[in-house]
């Protein structure tokens, strides 16, 4: 009887917890001071505020989060995530890559300058984040061919993450409470009983 009751108690606290409320994050990347790099020009950077990197235009060139906290990400779980950036670039795919977990899209032609949105991408698997967790974009491909010299340069954008946050609620953590007391209630009883 006690067990079956420890389970039940078990198996509700579960159900709760993981029943968190659908939530979306958004945080500011690339933004000024985030580390780019060309890799075959050996080239790299900070992203100054309000401006661009330098072209990038070969193959694992990349813009990542440098020392950047973002304590809204902490016991985060990303199911799916979207961009919207400023850009200047030729045809090619780039992936987006959330804490080691990536997305390949391939951006649009543009004619210069312009702002982008990639809308909403799904991620392989859902990743938990924490306020350190980095955000990265990496050329899968020279941007050069077939008719170079294309190149790609990363603004300041926005990366909104869609996902749950892990952490039980307030009143989760109440009702798991209570349920140990009452467990424990019932043991005091049970055993009370038997000594009388």
């Amino acid at each position: 009887m006690k067990i079956s009751l420890i389970l039940a108690m078990a198996a509700a606290a579960i159900a709760i917890s993981s029943a968190a409320e659908a939530a979306s994050v958004t945080i500011d990347f690339p933004t000024a001071g985030d580390f780019w790099g060309e890799i075959a020009a050996g080239e790299s950077g900070f992203l100054a505020a309000g401006d661009y990197t330098d072209p990038l235009s070969s193959q694992y060139s990349w813009i990542t989060s440098t020392g950047n906290s973002y304590p809204s990400l902490n016991n985060f779980v990303a199911t799916s995530f979207s961009v919207t950036m400023n850009i200047s670039t030729g045809p090619d795919t780039i992936a987006y890559g959330i804490d080691g977990e990536s997305v390949d899209v391939w951006l649009p032609d543009c004619c210069g300058t312009e702002l982008y949105s990639t809308g909403t991408l799904t991620l392989p698997r859902p990743i938990r984040l924490f306020s350190t967790s980095q955000i990265s974009f990496t050329l899968l491909y020279d941007v050069g061919q077939p008719s170079p010299p294309n190149f790609i340069e990363f603004g300041t954008g926005t990366v909104t993450i869609n996902g749950a946050y892990a952490t039980p609620e307030p009143s989760t953590w109440a009702m798991m409470l209570l349920g140990f007391a009452g467990l424990g209630f019932g043991g005091y009883r049970k055993v009370k009983g038997a000594a009388a």
